[in-house]
């Protein structure tokens, strides 16, 4: 009998999802911005080519999600080497574009980066969280409200789920 998925996929699997949640964080943030540019320039300066990415990625679509306080910002450059993911939890909201083209205020941004040849599962993972965001209200409040021990626990529940789908 030949199982459905490989012993190595479900291995690189569930060592990403780890590598992900060991590497999370939640990161208070302080200081006051003006506009997310602001905030990109100080978090990416020793970036530029990435900061700027996240500027153009901006530019062309709001990823301000409404009425949530929360902004995904994400994007891929050759200088991720494995994937990142934190939350960023401001002090002073700023006003930034929403989806809805509106004008709302962030205190909440999801940084979630990875590598231009990032393989499919990883990009997969990345994906079920970033729809996580705004497929389920229970979700949402934890972005919104949730401790860092609290999202872990909730990337433990997509990967786990991620895992199930992968061995029907």
């Amino acid at each position: 009998v030949k199982p459905k998925v490989s012993f190595d996929k479900i291995k690189r699997l569930i060592q990403m999802a780890n590598q992900i949640m060991e590497d999370f964080e939640v990161i208070k943030i302080r200081e006051p911005f003006e506009t997310t540019s602001d905030y990109i320039d100080v978090y990416f300066n020793d970036n530029q080519r990435l900061a700027d990415k996240l500027k153009d990625r901006l530019s062309r679509s709001p990823l301000a999600i409404p009425d949530s306080g929360i902004m995904l910002l994400h994007t891929t450059d050759d200088s991720i080497t494995q994937p990142v993911l934190k939350l960023h939890h401001l002090d002073h909201a700023l006003e930034a574009m929403g989806m809805d083209r509106q004008l709302t205020k962030v205190n909440r941004i999801i940084v979630m980066l990875g590598s231009e040849s990032m393989d499919e599962l990883t990009a997969e993972f990345l994906g079920k969280i970033s729809s996580s965001i705004i497929e389920e209200e229970d979700y949402m409040k934890i972005y919104q409200n949730g401790e860092e021990k609290d999202i872990k626990k909730l990337f433990e529940h997509l990967s786990v789920e991620m895992l199930e789908q992968l061995l029907q």
